[in-house]
């Protein structure tokens, strides 16, 4: 794994897309590096943080317990694959839904598992959340970067 004492741009730009590097103590990324590495999927930790006992593929330790997940009707399949898949790794996964082919409306599913990611932490610190009322306007998603395509969903 190779290790900075500063990232810059060119630097960023070098590292293979995915890689993870160690910063030293008191190291610094450039901005315009930041912006690279984020692109180019790039981690970047801590000094000595690596365990070299370990593989380097092997994905971060979290402390992430519990995931909440829904989709809409067109995501059924993808949403069970990734509910078995993230059980099998050991975690409590809240499906708030859909379980079948019937249209259903995004975003309410989406306002749920919004909601649940608001609830999780404070549950796992035993703190009584406080949520505020709903907003007047509705959320809508939109994945386009595009005016039309987004006008497009919200009317879906």
């Amino acid at each position: 794994m190779k290790r900075f004492d500063i990232i810059t741009e060119a630097d960023a730009r070098s590292l293979d897309i995915g890689a993870t590097v160690e910063l030293a103590a008191g190291g610094h990324v450039t901005p315009l590096a930041r912006d690279t590495l984020a692109t180019r999927r790039i981690t970047v930790i801590p000094a000595g943080s690596a365990d070299s006992a370990l593989p380097a593929d092997l994905a971060p330790t979290a402390e992430i317990r519990r995931v909440a997940i829904g989709s809409d009707h067109t995501g059924v399949a993808m949403k069970r694959s990734l509910v078995a898949h993230l059980r099998g790794r050991g975690l409590a996964v809240l499906d708030v839904g859909t379980d079948g082919t019937d249209p259903v409306d995004y975003p309410d599913i989406a306002a749920a598992v919004a909601t649940l990611a608001v609830l999780l932490p404070a549950l796992r610190s035993q703190e009584t959340p406080t949520l505020s009322p709903p907003a007047t306007r509705p959320v809508h998603a939109a994945s386009s970067i595009r005016p039309f395509e987004r006008r497009s969903s919200v009317a879906h």
